[in-house]
């Protein structure tokens, strides 16, 4: 009796980011199918891992948001590549054509928390520079997860009566 390989372990996060692996014990492993929705299209996607004879692991195409380790083959998904609420299902192959069962898992929302950000105490003195001290909490999604993160401020100088504009610097 030939055993089948184990079936891809599969992870979503509370991010909405996920993680597809095979079990890297199993030698004879050497091909992994990953089916997918994409984010923003909501078109069906399937994606091939392959193992080399080096052991190497690489994907037929590599789209936005997702990457592989090439040592492990564990393929990795950013909550931007995968649709919210949506199924994600892998199947492993064995190098003499056995296949694993299917592994399956839903695609959560990723955190949709912004950070949080306050301007602590300062006075501002019309024609003085100031250094407005900020506090940033972020309990969520994290500036760095924002896509540009930009303050916008409105002077309250007669120069600018009712008009918002961005710092020079930015």
């Amino acid at each position: 009796m030939v055993a089948r390989p184990t079936k891809p372990a599969i992870n979503v996060d509370d991010f909405g980011n996920a993680t597809v692996a095979p079990k890297t014990s199993e030698s004879t492993v050497n091909q992994m199918t990953i089916a997918y929705t994409q984010k923003g299209t909501n078109a069906s996607k399937t994606l091939t891992a392959t193992k080399a004879s080096n052991g190497r692991w690489s994907l037929n195409e590599t789209p936005a948001g997702v990457s592989i380790n090439p040592t492990t083959g564990q393929v990795s998904f950013t909550d931007a590549a995968v649709a919210t609420n949506t199924t994600i299902t892998s199947t492993t192959r064995t190098s003499d054509g056995y296949s694993s069962d299917v592994s399956t898992a839903r695609k959560v929302a990723g955190d949709t928390v912004p950070p949080v950000i306050t301007a602590n105490n300062a006075t501002a003195t019309s024609g003085e520079h100031v250094d407005i001290p900020l506090t940033v909490v972020d309990e969520g999604v994290g500036l760095a997860d924002t896509d540009g993160v930009c303050l916008l401020y409105t002077s309250p100088s007669p120069r600018d009566v009712a008009e918002s504009r961005m710092p020079s610097s930015a």
